[in-house]
């Protein structure tokens, strides 16, 4: 958010935009990742491996680090501050990241997997099934009511 706030102070995005611009993330561990996707149903896990690169977590180039952050939250960053915004607050993104490689080699690694999926087509056509049959049963109750007033009034 320091970026952000150097862009508000530098007058690359406005104050008030800010203020309103919230960035959800959310990182869950694996295990949890798991019981998400097993517990939505739609797919089946056949595949779930950390990647692990092959000098390390990730690389530690401010490029490669800007552009991944670039490429995860410009998007939004965008569409609230314009896509001149976005750019050069990530100019001062990149910056940033330069001056605080130290740091960034210290810290934890970070999480990525490579998941395969498989789709579950039972899943779809029981759900299918659900909400035909809740309409079968909707129809037939709409039924029963009027031959129930019709009787009423013969």
């Amino acid at each position: 958010m320091l970026c952000f706030w150097l862009s508000v102070q530098k007058g690359l995005i406005d104050q008030q935009k800010l203020d309103t611009f919230k960035l959800p993330i959310y990182a869950p561990q694996a295990d949890e990742l798991k019981q998400i996707i097993e517990d939505n149903g739609c797919f089946t896990i056949e595949v779930f491996e950390n990647i692990i690169h092959a000098k390390g977590e990730y690389p530690l180039d401010p490029e490669f680090l800007t552009v991944s952050f670039k490429v995860t939250v410009g998007g939004s960053v965008a569409s609230l501050f314009g896509q001149d915004g976005m750019e050069k607050t990530f100019e001062l993104v990149k910056e940033k990241t330069q001056e605080m490689l130290p740091q960034i080699a210290k810290a934890k690694p970070g999480m990525q997997y490579l998941i395969v999926l498989r789709r579950n087509c039972f899943h779809d056509l029981f759900r299918s099934l659900k909400r035909d049959l809740n309409n079968v049963i909707a129809m037939m109750c709409v039924c029963v009511c009027m031959c129930c007033i019709v009787c009423y009034f013969k």
